[in-house]
């Protein structure tokens, strides 16, 4: 579950839209490292899919709340599928995208030390990164990408944004059998962008 979660919530705070589940799916079953929640079906909203399960913490004092929801779907656009500085290195071969200001920032680190860094960074890494926590039941997926995919990488911002990050992302969800779509050359807030994103959205909600 709580790879699963990982996966899709990464996926979502850092970079696109989510849809939530219309009618809550049976989670797994509880066990040592699964409890069963401490209120579960908890209402937020005024539809039948507006529920989550909350998990409270055993303390006297203040302390966080863990939240678990399931996703029918999940949209974005110019998405990173991956924050892991070595990973994106290797995606995009002669050039520094690796060592832009927003990694070192949410890092904390020297990415001019990549190669030198401890143990836990590298951990961290991997953590953040959605495509770390990809599971066989994990939610379709679309990924919206301005630039095409052959598109010259000739500043900062074409690069992070590349839609080859979305290739590596279903390269890994085909071979699970899960639906990605991968769409780039797309214009942002375009009739194209908003076409192929609601009649997506719509198809797995069972919507017409």
């Amino acid at each position: 579950m709580r790879r699963r979660a990982a996966f899709s919530l990464t996926l979502i705070l850092f970079a696109g839209m989510a849809i939530a589940q219309e009618g809550k799916q049976p989670g797994p079953k509880a066990g040592p490292s699964n409890p069963p929640p401490t209120h579960p079906d908890v209402k937020y909203g005024p539809y039948t899919r507006n529920v989550l399960d909350v998990w409270l913490a055993k303390s006297d004092k203040s302390t966080p709340v863990l939240v678990s929801t399931r996703l029918t779907c999940v949209a974005a656009f110019n998405a990173q599928t991956s924050y892991d500085p070595r990973f994106i290195r290797d995606l995009l071969p002669g050039t520094d995208t690796y060592k832009t200001p927003a990694l070192v920032h949410l890092f904390g680190v020297d990415l001019n030390k990549l190669d030198d860094l401890p143990k836990d960074k590298c951990k961290l890494f991997e953590e953040v990164s959605p495509i770390t926590h990809l599971t066989k039941d994990d939610p379709p997926v679309l990924l919206i990408y301005r630039r095409a995919m052959d598109t010259p990488i000739t500043n900062k911002n074409i690069a992070i944004h590349n839609p080859r990050f979305g290739k590596v992302l279903k390269d890994k969800m085909d071979v699970l059998g899960i639906e990605c779509q991968v769409r780039s050359g797309v214009k942002p807030a375009s009739e194209e962008w908003t076409t192929l994103t609601m009649e997506f959205v719509k198809r797995h909600f069972g919507m017409k």
